[in-house]
């Protein structure tokens, strides 16, 4: 499919010591995979709510994208865990691959691009000027995907624009996480669901946008940040 890049398999070393949500630091075994190289768009969203499969509960707010002249680029926001599912499943019957959301640590994976650096153009966040759409540089609204630099494995907006609904249930930390990419969807207790990435509003981004920053959101919260990206099997 058309923007979906195959992923090198791979071994590496998952959360940081900056937080304590992101310990221990452990190694994850990911096996090769299908991640698409931008979040999904308003353009692409609309084809499943044209099909009536989908809904959109966007509203009219300030950063609303759906339907909006000039924003058919932009990620669909005010997008929930359940909308995202609900797209897939569409999505899977419209098409010959095995789509799914990612799971944390194949994001994790996949935004560092080899890299073991804060951020996936080094450690200084300076680097994302030119690189990434971040609070500093995107006059408070998200972007035209696939606009700004991809990263080292040709993945865009991958720190910024928008923050990508991932498959698992939050985890206070990594104590008994899977090590071979899969999603943690066991021993949790809680409902909340993953995100990753940042978004354009993202209110502390030295912090948020580095590679390791986890965030959890309840599955039917829709706000002006949370998009999704496909990841799919081989």
């Amino acid at each position: 499919e058309e923007g979906m890049v195959i992923l090198p398999s791979g071994t590496y070393n998952m959360g940081s010591n900056f937080l304590t949500n992101e310990q221990p630091i452990h190694t994850v075994s990911i096996n090769s995979f299908y991640i698409s190289d931008h979040s999904v768009t308003a353009s692409e969203y609309k084809l499943c709510v044209d099909s009536t499969i989908c809904n959109y509960n966007g509203g009219t707010a300030r950063n609303y994208t759906f339907g909006m002249t000039g924003k058919e680029n932009h990620p669909i926001t005010y997008i929930s865990w359940g909308d995202a599912q609900t797209f897939i499943l569409w999505l899977k019957q419209n098409s010959n691959m095995n789509f799914r959301l990612c799971s944390e640590a194949e994001y994790e994976y996949a935004v560092r691009g080899g890299t073991t650096t804060e951020y996936w153009c080094g450690d200084n966040f300076s680097c994302l000027d030119n690189n990434e759409w971040i609070p500093t540089n995107n006059n408070g609204t998200s972007q035209v995907v696939k606009t700004m630099s991809a990263n080292p494995w040709g993945l865009f907006d991958m720190h910024g624009n928008g923050k990508d609904w991932v498959q698992d249930l939050h985890h206070s930390d990594y104590t008994g996480a899977p090590t071979d990419g899969s999603a943690w969807e066991i021993n949790s207790g809680r409902s909340e669901r993953g995100s990753r990435g940042a978004s354009w509003e993202s209110i502390d981004p030295l912090n948020q946008l580095r590679s390791s920053y986890r965030s959890f959101y309840p599955p039917s919260a829709r706000y002006e940040g949370l998009t999704f990206r496909l990841c799919a099997d081989l």
